[in-house]
């Protein structure tokens, strides 16, 4: 049995409730048609009667004593089930059967069928945009000379060609294009239909491109059903985002669902006798025109619907099943460089490097075929602080569980070649100098301590402080720091002891947050840590990447992402002890930030580059929003992310183009685990407003 009926969660202001949306045709031969569609609502029909899970269905089929009318019919069997496969571009009363079905039964039918459709039965449901009056044969038998007696076959959708067949007892056959005739000839009740994908349907289906069909499931019940035909290999089908699926029947949604119903566009509310008096040529020209002003001019010129409110929760839980399901690896945009790197003992290798570096962000998915998923440290660090932002909002204890087995991973892929717990990227990186594999970084080995101490927060575990405070030494005794007249800089490594601002801002955060539970006195360190932070600000608030005197071949810059860093490490810093300069800084960078490195809700890589807008730097500005606790920002950039960046289920792509296209490369760590954290942060922001 397949389980009662429950509407899908999701809610679109065209398309309705729905659970799935997929792009699907038959996998069974003796099925396929060659009408043009996908074949589905017979496969599903005769799979269904296979199982037992309906035994009988209501469909309709060209009548056999009249055949240029069609018939609704009970078919009780499989065979009766295929001859009822194939389009009538014509309504078909069917209601008054609806008493003579017997239990379990399905119902296939047109939107208005189908809402009223006994509440027990499999609905399934046809796209419809208008539909044709009996006027319309008139029409035809009128123009063609036609007598009905003389007519011996008809076909509504002939196989190859897609046009209405006609055959005479003679032996002759007549083609005629008549789908524009339905803008002329429909019912008037038609006019004022808002439902074009049949929202009361358990599987809506309608035509996607040759041979294909565009298929909602709607409840569970037919996402079930669905879900069988494809794991029992019946359908072949691939599940599509919004975005996708809005390629495939945009115009009529928009005319129907958006506009208000055809009644809404004059040309077609002509009635009469008129149109009876054209020859077929002028109807086909009309009807061609409005077909190319609903399908390329009405959607521009439409306002574009705006979404729902999405689930971020949802979404959330979406790309958790992500990491697990590619096992908590995955590549990173690095991996291309690191093997172009390898050729660099050939000159023009390297010559080529430098040339495709400003190319980077339209690096293809087919580069990146060769590389296999690794484990990356500060994408861990990242999922487990996302986990931790969950936990508090749910309390659900199974965030912490995984957590135990991230950490344990963590541990397990740390540098042991050094004294203390570091982390760095597992692939070599960089030029001058170059970074071995797994070369601890302290940008990296702050965030996954941050993450550690998220986690140390809520537990308590005794091993982790222990952990926490060997990061901690790592910091101060081993990677090191340079002592400045504005404070102390911590280094960026140890291999080259550059003073990067966002990376001292960091670290003395994270020493600032474990001061308050080690016996250690870290005060000293995090009094000039912050002193050098602070001090070295611009007047206009702006900080640079790397604090004055910038090193040899280092290119001097303020940069979006690197901003958004260091004004969450001093908003952390400030929280746990208040100074006004602090304060002060905050308030003066925030303002730089959000003027000089935003385009309304849109990040720039810098105050003098908008495009090509990076998910990195749009997963930090939602971080940077939410931790200073501008919400109203915050919910504006997620709505632009979830517009711009994101397939609408699990993934979300690497670049958006100023033409509005994506580089739809999508990476474990850039933008994956960046943007779990965010979303996830945003939702921990709300719990503590409600509160």
């Amino acid at each position: 049995m397949l389980k009662d009926k429950v509407r899908g969660p999701k809610d679109h202001k065209m398309l309705g409730n729905y659970i799935g949306l997929y792009l699907a045709q038959t996998n069974v031969k003796s099925l396929k048609s060659g009408r043009g569609s996908g074949d589905i609502v017979t496969t599903l029909l005769t799979y269904a009667k296979e199982k037992g899970i309906i035994k009988q269905a209501l469909v309709s089929r060209m009548s056999k004593k009249n055949p240029y009318e069609a018939e609704a019919f009970i078919a009780n069997t499989k065979k009766e089930i295929i001859s009822s496969a194939g389009s009538k571009y014509i309504f078909i009363p069917q209601n008054h059967l609806i008493k003579k079905l017997k239990r379990p039964a399905a119902v296939v039918g047109l939107p208005c069928q189908i809402a009223m459709a006994p509440k027990d039965s499999l609905k399934v449901g046809l796209f419809c945009g208008l539909n044709s009056s009996p006027k319309v044969l008139e029409y035809i038998f009128k123009k063609y000379n036609l007598k009905k007696e003389d007519i011996a076959y008809m076909d509504h959708r002939a196989p190859k060609t897609k046009k209405l067949l006609i055959k005479l007892k003679n032996g002759k056959e007549i083609q005629v294009s008549k789908w524009w005739l339905s803008f002329f000839f429909s019912y008037p009740k038609c006019l004022y239909c808002k439902n074009y994908s049949n929202h009361f349907a358990d599987i809506a289906v309608g035509d996607a491109k040759p041979n294909w069909s565009l298929v909602i499931t709607r409840t569970e019940k037919g996402e079930e059903l669905f879900q069988r035909l494809i794991k029992e290999k019946q359908v072949k089908a691939k599940k599509l985002t919004l975005k996708e699926f809005f390629k495939y029947r945009k115009s009529p949604l928009v005319q129907k669902e958006m506009r208000g119903g055809f009644i809404k566009t004059k040309f077609v509310r002509i009635r009469g006798n008129l149109f009876f008096r054209l020859p077929p040529i002028i109807l086909k020209a009309l009807g061609k025109g409005y077909a190319f002003y609903i399908k390329y001019i009405l959607p521009k010129i439409t306002k574009k619907p705006r979404l729902p409110d999405p689930d971020l929760k949802t979404i959330c839980e979406n790309l958790r099943a992500w990491f697990k399901k590619e096992n908590y690896r995955g590549i990173d945009p690095y991996f291309l460089d690191e093997k172009v790197f390898k050729l660099g003992r050939f000159k023009a290798i390297k010559k080529l490097r430098s040339i495709l570096k400003p190319l980077h962000s339209r690096v293809s998915k087919i580069f990146f075929k060769g590389f296999k998923g690794r484990v990356i440290p500060k994408a861990i660090g990242l999922i487990i602080r996302g986990n931790i932002s969950l936990y508090k909002t749910t309390k659900n204890k199974e965030y912490l569980e995984e957590n135990k087995k991230l950490i344990d991973l963590l541990i397990k892929n740390r540098n042991k070649k050094f004294k203390h717990h570091c982390w760095g990227w597992p692939f070599e990186w960089g030029s001058k100098p170059r970074y071995p594999k797994d070369y601890p970084l302290a940008i990296v080995t702050a965030e996954i301590g941050h993450a550690l101490m998220d986690h140390y927060e809520i537990t308590k575990e005794k091993s982790l402080l222990k952990i926490c405070e060997d990061i901690a030494d790592f910091f101060i005794k081993e990677n090191g720091y340079t002592e400045r007249k504005e404070g102390i800089c911590f280094h960026y490594t140890k291999l080259d002891k550059y003073c990067i601002t966002n990376i001292s801002s960091y670290v003395c955060a994270y020493l600032t947050r474990l001061n308050r539970y080690s016996k250690e006195d870290y005060s000293s360190l995090i009094n000039r840590s912050k002193s050098f932070v602070t001090s070295i600000q611009n007047k206009d608030g702006s900080w640079h990447y790397v604090a004055p005197p910038v090193p040899e071949g280092y290119e001097q810059k303020i940069d979006n992402r690197h901003t958004g860093f260091i004004l969450i490490a001093l908003n952390w810093i400030n929280k746990i002890k208040k100074e006004k300069k602090t304060e002060s800084s905050i308030k003066k960078g925030y303002n730089f930030y959000k003027n000089k490195l935003f385009n309304g809700v849109i990040p720039k890589w810098s105050p003098s580059q908008s495009y090509p807008v990076d998910i990195h730097d749009v997963a930090q500005g939602i971080i940077t929003a939410a931790e200073l606790d501008d919400l109203e920002f915050t919910k504006k950039q997620i709505d632009f992310t979830l517009d711009k960046f994101f397939n609408g289920q699990d993934e979300f792509y690497y670049k958006l183009f100023k033409n509005g296209k994506n580089n739809k490369m999508v990476f474990f760590r850039w933008n994956q685990a960046w943007m779990y954290r965010a979303l996830s942060l945003y939702l921990e922001k709300l719990k503590e407003v409600k509160k």
